[in-house]
């Protein structure tokens, strides 16, 4: 039992994460999306899509969706760790075409209290 528990643990450490089904190629006719978040350090910022497929979503790691005119809900959030008060949030709508083949990330801009994509 002991010896098929020891080459049980040491097949599954040579193989690794090469166990995991991860694709970094972007599908034909797709773009890849990504949000951006800096949660390091004392100031926090999220930027990302409020909306998939008609439907509200949270933070979401990237995605691939159909290239073409897409009409995307952005939030922006930033706030001071363990400071309550300075939570700001900012909903941004726009229209643009995405093409094939590339990876896009939103941009942030903070001046003055407006964000900026």
């Amino acid at each position: 039992m002991f010896k098929f528990n020891l080459s049980l643990i040491l097949i599954l450490s040579l193989t690794g994460c090469s166990l995991f089904p991860f694709e970094t190629a972007i599908k034909e006719n797709h773009f890849r999306f990504e949000n951006f978040k800096r949660d390091v350090g004392d100031d926090l910022e999220f930027v990302y899509l409020m909306c998939s497929h008609k439907k509200p979503i949270g933070w979401e790691q990237p995605k691939q969706y159909e290239s073409g005119e897409h009409n995307l809900w952005v939030m922006v959030e930033t706030y001071q760790r363990d400071i309550p008060i300075s939570y700001k949030v900012a909903v941004v709508n726009f229209d643009v075409n995405l093409q094939a083949d590339k990876s896009y990330m939103l941009n942030r801009k903070i001046v003055k209290r407006k964000a900026f994509l």
